[in-house]
């Protein structure tokens, strides 16, 4: 089902801080939102799609060729940037065997950096039969991946094309050049150009036709930001599908209104023998709805309606020029310095399930206080980074201040040097939480990121903004929830052993007092409230400020309780604050901003629970 940001509201009046002073156990792992499909738990795009077949299918009022290209096929058939011409309509499949009442249709695409929000069905206007639709149930399009799926069309017959992204932003241009167009006869009938031309989804209504058609003009295009030719990935073909007993209406119905019904059509006896008419008349409705809501969504209705199908990609993906990358793959770089004892460092990245190598530096191979870096393009997914010390004594700070830094497409995700014989942390290459956070948990982190970016650059240092971890957000809820049995307690209390920086609140009562507010006054409680009180009166404060601290989650509970509200807010920071205060002697006068601002904390764990990213 679509996804939508969901709207709430929140307050509080008991507040509590705490913070980790030592690095305690690591939690217990729990499930973690995704930010879109859930792309650790569906079937893989790749050596499973050997379940398709080259072929013919029957769907009953068109045939869907499924075409199986060698790797020497896929490489020749490259999309040009050629501004005369329609970008994807360079990649033509073989030509369909239509009867002379048909005509051919074939509809490419090219997805964004995040292919996994794409999908798209082909209908009947009128009987609302599904001729096509994808991605297939537990399928997830691929990045930056260009797919092509071909019918046989009868003429005098409305069809609907819709396609969807269910973020909301289209397929260009914001996050990565996506497009699409459909022809039939051979012929270009409409093409985006790697223009944005909708949101969350556009339809299209046409009637085929029997006479030749003149292809529509050719716009200048916006040619794909490319230092070359990207391969194509030809995709031909999708699963059957269900026919439907519902009868024709007389005018076409622009909205699907009821599942389908009966069984998926078989497989005829023998492919149909006639060639295609290489002809197209009849008028094309071209209706771009951006802004429709459907009572049913689309990926709602297309997975709970079929069954379940593998589709095959290609492994020659498209360039991303921002990072020199294909097919959505990530850019990720380690930088290394060392110190005096150089000889005694080594690292490595590897899967974190099948413990495939993708970069490491060996021992043996830093010079004195040497700086190196490396970088390789790889997949989104979860990887271990692990960096030894043969000595014991770490990279930083007895023998030289060395340190170690990870980023993925320019992006800073992890770096340290103070550690004993090794450390091992878990990066999230690519996981992006933010387009599925809800509306509250949005309204959070602004709160916080907007005290923090006029704190840090106040005292003319970089402003270091939080991200939002649904794993610290699940580990907060869960607390929030317990604290709700004492809600007659005066107070509130931390969870023991709890390895994260954390700052709570409640409000209890009838009317106002138990009243939901905004999650800006319970941050504004914390920080607000305490500007100009010292350590350890500002202990909120300088939890929900604390510079290194980079992650952030928080959660709510409420419930009746005598003839009002009570309401808990906890919220958790990753790395803990509070660090060291007694180090720094931090209750005389503002010591306690020497920690607060640096760029490093040790408490509490690197990473939240779904990793580094």
């Amino acid at each position: 089902m679509r996804r939508t940001r969901q709207h709430a509201l929140l307050g509080a009046l008991i507040l509590c801080s705490s913070s980790s002073a030592t690095t305690r156990d690591e939690p217990n792992s729990g499930a973690v939102r995704r930010r879109a499909d859930a792309p650790n738990e569906e079937a893989p795009v790749g050596d499973d799609a050997a379940a398709v077949v080259s072929g013919v299918i029957d769907v009953g009022n068109g045939i869907e060729t499924v075409v199986d290209l060698d790797v020497d096929e896929r490489r020749s058939r490259r999309l040009q940037s050629d501004p005369s011409s329609h970008l994807l309509s360079k990649n033509q499949l073989p030509a369909l065997q239509c009867t002379s009442s048909q005509q051919p249709f074939q509809l490419n695409f090219q997805t964004d950096s995040f292919g996994r929000e794409t999908s798209w069905f082909l209908q009947n206007t009128s009987t609302q039969k599904y001729l096509g639709y994808g991605p297939p149930d537990s399928v997830r399009y691929g990045d930056l991946t260009i797919y092509s799926f071909q019918y046989c069309l009868d003429v005098g017959t409305s069809y609907t094309l819709a396609m969807e992204d269910n973020f909301g932003d289209g397929m260009c241009c914001e996050r990565g050049y996506g497009a699409y167009e459909f022809s039939i006869g051979g012929a270009v009938v409409y093409s985006s150009d790697f223009q944005k031309t909708f949101n969350d989804h556009v339809e299209h209504v046409f009637t085929v036709g029997q006479q030749v058609y003149t292809p529509m003009p050719s716009r200048t295009p916006t040619p794909l930001p490319t230092t070359e030719a990207p391969a194509v990935n030809v995709v031909a073909g999708s699963p059957t599908m269900k026919p439907t007993t519902q009868k024709p209406t007389n005018a076409p119905v622009p909205l699907p209104s009821s599942f389908p019904t009966s069984s998926p059509s078989l497989r005829p006896t023998k492919p149909p023998t006639s060639k295609p008419t290489p002809s197209y008349d009849g008028e094309v409705i071209d209706c771009i709805l951006s802004s429709v809501s459907y009572a049913v969504s689309l990926l709602f209705l297309l997975t709970t309606t079929h069954n379940n199908h593998i589709l095959s990609t290609s492994t020659y993906p498209v360039l991303n020029p921002s990072n020199g990358c294909y097919g959505g793959d990530i850019k990720v770089k380690v930088e290394v310095r060392a110190d005096e004892f150089s000889n005694d460092t080594s690292w490595e990245i590897i899967d974190h399930d099948t413990g495939v190598l993708y970069l490491r530096q060996k021992g043996n191979s830093f010079k004195q206080y040497e700086y190196k870096y490396k970088e390789r393009c790889i997949p989104p997914g979860l990887y271990n980074f692990t960096i030894w010390d043969v000595y014991g004594d770490g990279i930083c700070c007895r023998y030289g201040n060395g340190y170690f830094k990870i980023s993925a497409n320019g992006k800073h995700i992890l770096s340290g040097g103070s550690f004993n014989d090794n450390v091992t942390e878990v990066l999230n290459i690519g996981f992006e939480p933010d387009g599925y956070m809800s509306q509250r948990e949005v309204d959070y982190l602004v709160a916080h990121n907007t005290r923090r970016k006029d704190w840090h650059e106040r005292y003319n240092l970089t402003y270091v903004p939080m991200q939002y971890s649904p794993a610290l957000a699940k580990t907060a809820q869960a607390w929030a929830d317990e604290l709700l049995y004492a809600c007659g307690v005066v107070g509130i209390e931390h969870e023991d052993f709890n390895p994260y920086g954390e700052n709570l609140a409640k409000n209890v009562g009838r009317n106002g007092w138990g009243q939901l507010y905004p999650a800006d006054n319970i941050v504004g409680r914390w920080v607000d409230f305490e500007i100009g009180l010292p350590y350890p009166s500002n202990g909120h404060l300088t939890q929900a400020l604390w510079r290194a601290s980079t992650y952030l989650g928080c959660g709510e509970s409420a419930k009746e309780y005598r003839g009002g509200m009570c309401r808990v807010q906890v919220c958790r920071y990753g790395r803990a604050g509070n660090c060291d205060m007694k180090a720094f002697n931090a209750t005389t006068g503002q010591n306690w901003l020497i920690p607060m601002l640096s760029n490093y904390t040790r408490c509490g764990p690197n990473c939240p629970q779904e990793g580094c990213f």
